[in-house]
């Protein structure tokens, strides 16, 4: 009995990509994602196309076989379970780890890992206007002052423009 439970579980294993293995690959791909249409259209991972879990049967014509494929669920449970089943059926097909949910985890540590940065960049500039600001009189610094609100005003544009959304 523990020897077919052990088996079970080293054929699940196979059949798991975490999302940056998924991004590291350098093979061609197929990325299905099996969530429903609503939540498809709001966000998905880029390149996805959308195949809703219940309707699979009917579009196994448009799963390769010729490459990797790769399903996306909400957390990874529903698309393990198909991914096991169609590795049975001679599919190279992996279930992403933890699902949608281990995308947005992914962009969120990018953005906040963005943010950081251009917050050290800010901090890093005015440090270096301040410091300059001291050796200046008259209109030296009235100059250095434009250009430090200058400096600001871009680094406010940037960060307005660069924010991305995140769907709840």
């Amino acid at each position: 009995m523990i020897t077919v439970y052990k088996k079970s579980i080293r054929k699940i294993d196979m059949c798991i990509r975490t999302i940056e293995e998924l991004q590291e690959g350098t093979r061609e791909k197929q990325i299905i994602d099996i969530r429903d249409a609503a939540d498809f259209e709001k966000e998905t991972y880029p390149g996805a196309v959308n195949i809703y879990w219940e309707e699979l049967a009917a579009h196994m014509d448009e799963i390769r076989k010729d490459c990797p494929v790769y399903l996306l669920c909400y957390t990874g449970q529903k698309s393990e379970e198909i991914a096991e089943e169609l590795t049975e059926q001679g599919y190279e097909i992996y279930s992403i780890k933890n699902g949608y949910r281990a995308w947005l985890k992914m962009k969120l540590s990018k953005m906040m890992a963005d943010h950081n940065a251009r917050n050290s960049v800010q901090r890093t500039l005015n440090e270096a206007l301040s410091r300059n600001s001291a050796n200046l009189s008259g209109d030296g610094l009235r100059r250095q002052s434009e250009n430090m609100n200058w400096c600001r005003m871009v680094i406010k544009l940037q960060s307005a423009f660069l924010v991305e959304k995140i769907p709840c």
